[in-house]
């Protein structure tokens, strides 16, 4: 027993001799850079922690489970078979008193978009709108020409590389 016990001493003895010779040879201008890179290790791992704790806490309080450890529970009752009418039936005056509210919200609109449609086009809105449709033609002429130029080069190219 005695040898079992020495031989693990020299292999725990030769250990620490490689771990000393590996950290002899880290240049002495390494050392910050490792220990700003060692924080970080730690902050990432508290935060880790933290955020796996707070998950547990949130699952615990919505009473949620992990899927991976979720089981079947064949006496489980869904909760909309038992049906509130009263609760329903105000939820659908609640639904349909904001559809009238939407609908006279939409029939207002509707209303000054025909208001600001039958006020006379400007000369300066005219102007506009030349000068955007004249941009747009400009664009799409840059781009075919510079897509039928591009193919142009590349014939060129390839006819020059043989």
């Amino acid at each position: 027993m005695s040898s079992v016990q020495e031989q693990a001493a020299e292999g725990l003895r030769a250990a620490q001799e490689g771990v000393n010779q590996a950290i002899d040879r880290i240049p002495p201008d390494a050392w910050p850079f490792i220990d700003i890179l060692f924080r970080i290790t730690i902050a990432l791992a508290v935060l880790w922690v933290v955020l796996s704790l707070i998950g547990w806490w949130r699952r615990r309080a919505y009473n949620l489970t992990v899927a991976s450890t979720a089981g079947r529970n064949k006496k489980a009752q869904p909760d909309f078979l038992n049906i509130d009418e009263k609760a329903r039936k105000e939820q659908i005056k609640a639904g349909e008193r904001h559809e009238d509210v939407l609908e006279e919200r939409e029939k207002e609109e509707a209303l000054a978009v025909l208001k600001a449609a039958k006020e006379p086009v400007t000369l300066a809105s005219r102007l506009a709108s030349m000068a955007t449709f004249l941009m747009s033609i400009i664009t799409l002429i840059t781009g075919f020409s510079g897509a039928i130029l591009g193919v142009g080069r590349i014939g060129d190219q390839l006819k020059a590389a043989g």
